[in-house]
């Protein structure tokens, strides 16, 4: 058809409106071509699978919690505390005691560092125990619903042996067996509140202050006392 024909066949109202209604549909047709085209160049990328940690990896991310410490031995010793970063503050025999910058001291004496190895119940030290050790024992509880995963490791000549208890993909208990041929030594650790301690290291600041307050007091009373002696 020449185009002197079509635009005659436009200016007759009969067959406009079918003129107009094929110009649709071509128009269409094209743009869905378009569309096509391009979403055919367009690389669509797998979805990445979010990867589930594990027990151990959730536990060892573990910033602040709650504690409760049993050393069996000769002797049984109960310590309670809680762990906010790298600070630490527990009590054991209703003795207080806090840790701070690799240090244990006496909360009623924050000037001196003391000689403490209670340290066990620190996720960051189990977790580097057992990054250098292996894992010789695994056993499933059907009745409580656990699995342990018993490991080896040697530290400084000496066998210890950790035992790590899932429940639900947690880890909230731990044992650690110091035992050798002359001695049972067995530390259990519970820890709860997870994730949840808010920040209490302030106290270790305030019994710093409390102590050179205390001390400034007593050596005013010994300057007044100089003073009345003269």
């Amino acid at each position: 058809m020449k185009f002197k024909d079509a635009l005659e066949l436009f200016k007759n109202k009969r067959y406009r409106a079918l003129v107009i209604l094929m110009l649709y549909i071509i128009f269409f047709i094209i743009l869905a071509s378009m569309f096509k085209g391009v979403n055919n160049n367009v690389d669509v990328k797998p979805s990445t699978p979010v990867e589930e940690k594990s027990p151990l990896e959730l536990y060892c991310e573990m910033a602040n919690y709650e504690f409760k410490m049993v050393y069996t031995s000769d002797e049984i010793y109960e310590l309670t505390g809680k762990t906010f970063r790298d600070d630490s503050y527990f009590k054991i025999n209703d003795i207080e005691y806090y840790y701070k910058d690799s240090n244990y001291y006496l909360l009623s004496d924050t000037s001196n560092s003391i000689d403490l190895d209670f340290d066990y119940y620190n996720v960051n030290k189990i977790c580097s125990l057992i990054s250098e050790g292996k894992i010789v024992n695994k056993n499933e509880n059907l009745e409580s619903n656990t699995i342990e995963n018993k490991y080896l490791v040697n530290d400084t000549n000496k066998n210890i042996y950790i035992t790590t208890i899932i429940k639900d993909n947690d880890i909230s208990n731990v044992l650690v067996d110091l035992s050798d041929e002359d001695k049972e030594y067995i530390i259990s650790i519970e820890y709860f509140n997870k994730n949840k301690v808010s920040n209490f290291t302030s106290i270790f600041n305030e019994a710093k202050a409390k102590e050179k307050s205390d001390e400034e007091n007593i050596k005013e009373v010994e300057n007044i006392k100089e003073g009345v002696g003269e």
